[in-house]
């Protein structure tokens, strides 16, 4: 599961939208599109799963976090993004920061920083 940070928002488009178009960007190869929805600092967050230790579904793993905090950095990491990761979903779902505890079972402590 790969977690994404501050993509950007226009008064065109709503948090909700950006996240959207974001999610069509990446299934589309449009690496512009991309850059032009994230601005720096930008976090990538990806949590990785494992077996749970009785046998019976699965635990939190080790958790990545990357912050690209310039445009060029963004650019290359928006380039591998686009040669390596498909989306299943149709949409993006934006969720508010001050949501992040919600999921605190599935994704354990979430931080920016």
């Amino acid at each position: 599961m790969i977690f994404f940070s501050t993509c950007a928002t226009t008064p065109q488009l709503t948090t909700h939208e950006a996240a959207n178009q974001f999610v069509k960007a990446i299934n589309q190869n449009d690496v512009q599109a991309l850059l032009k929805l994230s601005t720096p600092p930008f976090y990538v967050h990806n949590q990785q799963w494992e077996s749970a230790k009785d046998g019976y579904g699965f635990v939190l793993g080790k958790r990545d976090q990357m912050i690209l905090k310039d445009n060029e950095k963004l650019s290359v990491y928006m380039n591998m993004l686009n040669r390596e990761l498909k989306i299943d979903s149709v949409d993006g779902e934006y969720i508010p920061t001050a949501e992040y505890p919600r999921f605190h079972d599935e994704l354990g402590n979430f931080t920016l920083e």
